[in-house]
């Protein structure tokens, strides 16, 4: 039931529509924003971090997986080496 709740008012939330940049110069006083307002400065805000994060994501990913393979390199030659060092012998019981 509270969840039901919750999604109603997330989805309520998510369909007011966003303020424009002029509007969000002008909200300076947030605390005396009408509470539709807020929303609509949230939603401003929320969907500058997502155009912000689709234009940065990208760029982190690839830096991820290039330090990725640098790590799975290194860790390669690091067992590379120790094989090469690896001396076998062989024991036998009497």
């Amino acid at each position: 039931m509270l969840m039901q709740e919750l999604e109603k008012a997330k989805s309520k939330i998510l369909k007011i529509p966003p303020m424009n940049g002029s509007e969000e110069k002008d909200a300076w006083k947030i605390f005396s924003l009408t509470k539709l307002s807020r929303w609509k400065l949230y939603n401003f805000w929320r969907m500058k971090l997502q155009s912000l994060l689709r234009e940065k994501m990208p760029n982190l990913i690839d830096s991820y997986k290039k330090s990725c393979d640098t790590v799975r390199k290194y860790n390669i030659d690091q067992d590379a080496g120790v094989c090469r060092k690896a001396l076998v012998s062989k024991y036998t019981k009497s």
